[in-house]
């Protein structure tokens, strides 16, 4: 089962620009196995080595020297190679921004991607609704615009079932009571800062060397990685997200 399996946020080929609100704290993985995807099943979009450049846009007061979008170009021009452009998804995270939207410097971005046409996304990661919608009106005076979310741990069934993926490509079985375990778990308002792509690998490697020869993983043994002090998520949360008579997480 593949984690990314139906999920298509870029709009390739479009002059739209894309905002995607997603609910990690780091999603440059994510966004560029996703961009990887596309090339494989969209090729006739891509071109060169790199399907995927994924910039972090710092804030910038007012008053100070911006080089924002100076270094925003580099970073483009820097995996386009030898050709005129670049040939694939233009990812721009610019969760610093919200708050920010009416700013001169902001809008000098937006109007230079505008002026620009390509592949280009907006990254906002664990952002409100009403960050969003106010970021993508400042957007629209510029330029047309769609909305996507990637929300991996917003909804236990939805990570349960990631999360099932990615043993199942290991060849181990997640039990669904053990998914349903994990997953809450994950859920954890204690881990939101820590949430991301890599925290699931890691958890999924961890786990597998915990039920070692076993077919399967059972619910027994989620709980007992989850009460153990050297696992990644006991680590992050700074306390046990389990306990003798059942659930401690908190929501």
């Amino acid at each position: 089962m593949d984690i990314l399996e139906g999920l298509h946020p870029f709009n390739l080929g479009k002059r739209t620009m894309t905002i995607i609100r997603t609910d990690l704290k780091e999603s440059e993985e994510l966004i560029t196995r996703l961009a990887w995807k596309e090339r494989k099943d969209f090729p006739g979009f891509f071109a060169g080595e790199n399907a995927c450049v994924y910039y972090k846009l710092p804030y910038t007061p007012p008053c100070d020297r911006f080089e924002g979008l100076r270094n925003m170009i580099c970073a483009i021009r820097e995996k386009t190679g030898l050709r005129a452009d670049f040939r694939g998804v233009v990812a721009i995270e610019a969760t610093e921004w919200l708050g920010h939207e009416q700013e001169q410097y902001f809008e000098a971005v937006v109007k230079y991607m505008a002026d620009h046409p390509g592949n280009w996304c907006w990254i906002l990661n664990q952002c409100t609704q009403a960050q969003e919608r106010s970021f993508e009106a400042a957007c629209k005076r510029f330029c047309v615009t769609r909305r996507e979310r990637l929300d991996l741990f917003s909804q236990e069934s939805v990570l349960a079932g990631i999360l099932e993926g990615l043993f199942a490509s290991c060849d181990k079985c997640l039990t669904p009571e053990a998914g349903e375990t994990l997953a809450r778990a994950l859920m954890d308002k204690r881990l939101v800062r820590s949430r991301s792509l890599d925290l699931l690998s890691r958890v999924t490697e961890e786990m597998l060397d915990l039920a070692d020869k076993a077919p399967q993983i059972t619910r027994e043994q989620v709980q007992e990685y989850l009460s153990d002090w050297d696992s990644t998520p006991v680590m992050l949360a700074g306390k046990q997200l389990t306990n003798e008579r059942g659930y401690s997480y908190e929501k």
